[in-house]
């Protein structure tokens, strides 16, 4: 198998996310937003959501890096290598699959924490480069709730032409941050159902 096929990045995993095959929106999940724009030899994307959950809900759930693989679709390790003051050093493996294509993936990930609104991170090893990647949590207060956006600027390596890798990293980075949006809202349910009532 060819360095190019083997080269998705779990980048996309934790941060990332995205789907050009639209799967169905939850009932408390705003309508996402999406773009995929190709630039030069690289691929830009931002998603984003209008979710019902806190800020510490959702920070909790984007950094429980360990328990990714049970609800982010094809990551299948999820490891901390290294935690020390807000940096940490992950290492993921999985597969991304887009139509009939078939990609599997293995890299180390660079993590700076910005509690508690933002989470940058960049590939320190793989096949695909992710040159630079973030999560943003934005309170909104106009109708309450919270926006979560994701960008990242990526370097595919795929053996696939630019503009087919670029449906293949759109597609995988919507749909896993879909699963990370319902996940925070699964989460906060919870929280509220067991939240003493008057409080």
């Amino acid at each position: 198998m060819s360095r190019a096929k083997r080269a998705c990045s779990g980048a996309i995993f934790a941060l990332l996310i995205g789907s050009l095959m639209w799967p169905a929106v939850s009932a408390a999940l705003e309508p996402l937003s999406s773009s995929v724009e190709i630039v030069g030899e690289t691929v830009r994307i931002e998603v984003a959501g209008r979710l019902e959950a806190s800020p510490e809900v959702a920070w909790r759930t984007l950094t429980d890096y360990e328990h990714l693989p049970s609800f982010i679709p094809g990551l299948a390790e999820s490891r901390v290598l290294e935690r020390k003051a807000g940096h940490v050093v992950l290492r993921q493996s999985g597969q991304a699959d887009y139509l009939f294509l078939s990609f599997p993936v293995d890299v180390v990930l660079e993590i700076d924490e910005q509690p508690p609104h933002a989470i940058a991170a960049h590939s320190r090893s793989g096949a695909l480069r992710l040159l630079g990647a973030q999560y943003r949590l934005e309170p909104q207060s106009l109708g309450g709730g919270l926006l979560l956006r994701w960008t990242g600027t990526l370097q595919p390596q795929f053996w696939t032409p630019l503009f087919l890798s670029a449906q293949v990293l759109g597609s995988t980075v919507q749909a896993q941050f879909r699963a990370m949006a319902e996940e925070i809202e699964r989460r906060q349910a919870d929280a509220d159902a067991v939240r003493p009532a008057g409080r």
